[in-house]
């Protein structure tokens, strides 16, 4: 079962036959259908989507064999309503059956960020290109956890706070400049890094590490798509899922230079009170729709 299903309010510590009951029951009750082809022998290549709370549910993928549904593969998905970058993307389908991933170079990421393409029907009805950059319109991250931790904020003054906004805007360009070939931008980036990890590497000694670092966004584990991240929450969603009746709560939060995503998590996996301007920090699976 999907480990992931579980941050939007299912239970993945169930037995196979009861997946696949679960399954059966999402078809039957599915909000949307969506043919993507249709080849020569009459069988479909369809999507079902079950929506269990506002902008969150379950995408089927499969094909129709006359009034029979065969599930290929199926997975959650948590919607966020905002915009997190307008930089170019990278869309490449991987092997196996109609799954795509997308890749967005933007520099307040600090990385180039891989992420699941949830609304890969648009490659379908657009005929977006495969393996180049594409231009977007918006691109809105989102992720799912199977646990989070609520930590308390870092206290700063609000001329701290605009000395830090003004760093991490300088630093963006910095980045922006050596990408596009600037040699002394580059040499000027290395000299800050080494700076900062000299400062860090003498703090973390005599402060708490969470103290020190006040957010991240970093690659974590084997797949390409998944990371950690610590970011402050600046707006809390409740839901309720319809199906099983579980509470989760979908994060909006704010990472890396003001780089702005939504985490979503199952209530009963959070440890500590969620408010809005406390952070959290989790392990997710990073999900991106893209308008083109």
């Amino acid at each position: 079962m999907h480990q992931y299903l579980r941050a939007i309010g299912f239970d993945t510590n169930i037995k196979r036959s009861d997946e696949m009951e679960l399954v059966g029951r999402l078809i039957n009750e599915k909000d949307e259908k969506i043919i993507l082809s249709t080849d020569e022998d009459g069988i479909s290549h369809s999507v079902y989507i079950k929506h269990v709370a506002p902008e969150c549910g379950v995408v089927l993928v499969g094909h129709n064999v006359g009034d029979h549904f065969m599930v290929e593969y199926y997975y959650p998905y948590s919607k966020y309503p905002y915009m997190t970058s307008q930089k170019n993307c990278k869309i490449t389908k991987m092997s196996d059956n109609e799954r795509y991933m997308a890749s967005c170079e933007d520099s307040r990421f600090g990385i180039n960020a891989i992420f699941y393409l949830s609304n890969f029907i648009d490659i379908f009805k657009y005929k977006i290109p495969l393996d180049e950059e594409v231009k977007v319109r918006c691109l809105s991250l989102s992720a799912l956890a199977k646990s989070a931790r609520i930590i308390s904020p870092i206290d700063k003054a609000p001329e701290v706070e605009k000395e830090m906004l003004d760093r991490r805007t300088k630093r963006v360009n910095l980045v922006e400049r050596a990408q596009d070939g600037d040699d002394e931008a580059f040499e000027q980036l290395t000299s800050e890094e080494m700076k900062l990890y000299q400062r860090v590497n003498h703090r973390v000694w005599e402060s708490d590490l969470y103290s020190v670092v006040d957010s991240f966004f970093m690659p974590s584990g084997m797949e390409c798509d998944q990371y950690c991240v610590m970011g402050q929450i600046t707006d809390i969603e409740e839901h309720v899922n319809s199906v099983t009746g579980r509470r989760f709560y979908r994060f909006n939060i704010k990472t890396n230079n003001d780089m702005r995503m939504a985490v979503t998590v199952a209530a009963a996996d959070v440890t500590g009170e969620p408010k809005t301007g406390r952070r959290i920090k989790c392990d997710v699976w990073l999900q991106g729709e893209i308008e083109f």
